[in-house]
C-alpha cells in the first residue's frame, strides 16, 4: 500500500467539534446513522486532500491571513 504524502491528525478541539456535529444531527435528524455518515464523509475529504493536496483550490480566508501577521 502507498503511503499518502500527508499525514492528519485532528487536534482536540477539531474532534470535539466532530462529536458535537454528531450529537447535533443525531438530535436534529433522529438519526445516529446519517451523523455517522456526515462525519465518515468529513473524513473522507480529509483524507483525501492528503492523498491528492494538490487537486483541490487554494481557499484564503481573511481572517486566517490577519491572524498569521499578527
Amino acid at each position: 500500500m502507498d503511503k499518502r504524502p500527508y499525514e492528519y491528525e485532528f487536534s482536540p478541539l477539531a474532534e470535539q467539534d466532530l462529536v458535537e456535529i454528531f450529537e447535533y444531527i443525531s438530535t436534529a435528524e433522529s438519526s445516529s446513522q446519517t451523523a455517522l455518515k456526515i462525519i465518515d464523509d468529513i473524513q473522507e475529504a480529509v483524507e483525501k486532500v492528503c492523498e491528492l493536496p494538490f487537486s483541490m483550490p487554494l481557499v484564503k480566508i481573511k481572517c486566517w491571513e490577519a491572524k498569521a501577521t499578527g
